[in-house]
């Protein structure tokens, strides 16, 4: 079933108006599409956290097994308990579209599970999913323990998780034509899209890649006269991290002769856009390399669920000053010696990266 035929409509024109008169039977989608379909999250630092959860939400069974998936910072994004092994495989299912790579395991007090933990983890790291960590809860105390210590449970106002899950809505995004509407919607929403009006080319890029499983890396070509005139994803990746190179990424920019500067983008899947070191180092490349081609970098803006994340707006880094009102900007550096440094580099550029596609050939269909 594609998306229109799911609220009885025949194409993205009919799901539109739908959406722009309030039409109740689409309110969950616009809920979707416009708003975090995140709930308060809690980032797992400290094991009382788990000690929590467990006595107010989710109760341990004596003979069970815990397993609290989190994000690579560590946020709960699902809660299950398993007495057999075998059912592993219904767990695996619940979480593949949840942007997880890690696991916290959670047993009974005294009981005996060793043997069951060691499978456990073999059979969570065949889908690459680690185990943070095997933690022992008292169920009559409510107290957690590690290899190392025991940690005093703590008490807190509000219990962030609903049903076990911290997603509370249909994933709209897993469904046929879903991003064919979202990228006329969006169109429609946010018509003026110029670096004079930023903060619509901020939101713009929020609400199309917030809900993205993996990393994308992508960049928007701007115009002398401050539009946008081409918006393109270079890279993909995990969960994790995607693979940035900045050689490819320069030859797919300036294929558009139009191109006077640009803006580099990438979503953070577990809806946090607080920049890592990776991305630090990665802006201060662009700036310096963006700089010899004579095409500056405007910003690199990181997406979360609820905000983005702006370099140049956090000032960490110097972005060149870029004068849109020169016309007669050479973006192909009238130096020849730089010229001929360019071509050579760019002939370098390998026409797979490290994931064995083309760049160039991506096919939308794996971010979705």
């Amino acid at each position: 079933m594609t998306l229109y035929e799911e609220f009885s409509c025949k194409d993205k024109f009919e799901l539109y108006e739908k959406i722009q008169n309030n039409d109740p039977t689409v309110k969950e989608l616009k809920d979707f599409i416009l708003y975090s379909n995140v709930k308060e999250i809690l980032s797992i630092t400290e094991l009382k956290y788990i000690s929590h959860y467990l006595s107010n939400v989710e109760k341990l069974q004596k003979d069970n097994i815990g397993l609290m998936f989190v994000t690579t910072k560590n946020e709960p994004m699902h809660y299950a308990s398993i007495e057999k092994l075998n059912k592993i495989g219904d767990i695996i299912r619940d979480i593949l579209y949840l942007p997880v790579n890690s696991v916290f395991l959670i047993s009974p007090k005294d009981e005996n599970n060793h043997f069951a933990l060691q499978k456990l983890e073999e059979k969570l790291g065949s889908f690459n999913i680690n185990v943070t960590a095997k933690i022992q809860y008292d169920i009559k105390s409510n107290k957690v323990y590690d290899e190392y210590n025991c940690i005093e449970p703590i008490r807190v106002k509000k219990i962030p998780y609903k049903n076990n899950k911290i997603l509370n809505t249909k994933d709209y995004s897993e469904s046929k034509d879903y991003d064919e509407f979202l990228d006329y919607f969006l169109n429609k929403k946010y018509p003026d899209k110029t670096v004079d009006n930023i903060e619509n080319i901020k939101e713009y890029l929020r609400l199309k890649y917030k809900n993205k499983k993996i990393e994308v890396f992508g960049y928007i070509a701007i115009d002398k006269n401050k539009n946008i005139i081409k918006e393109n994803i270079v890279f993909k990746g995990g969960v994790n991290a995607s693979v940035v190179e900045s050689l490819p990424l320069y030859r797919d920019i300036l294929k558009n002769t139009d191109a006077y500067s640009f803006i580099v983008f990438h979503n953070h899947p577990s809806g946090i856009p607080t920049p890592s070191v990776d991305d630090e180092i990665l802006t201060k490349k662009l700036i310096q390399s963006s700089d010899m081609i004579n095409i500056p970098i405007f910003d690199h803006i990181i997406i979360g669920k609820n905000d983005v994340y702006s370099f140049k707006e956090s000032s960490k880094f110097s972005f060149p000053k870029i004068n849109f009102n020169d016309i007669n900007k050479n973006h192909f550096i009238e130096n020849s010696e730089q010229i001929d440094l360019l071509k050579e580099d760019i002939l370098k550029i390998p026409e797979e990266n490290i994931f064995g596609f083309n760049y160039q050939d991506i096919d939308d269909d794996l971010i979705r």
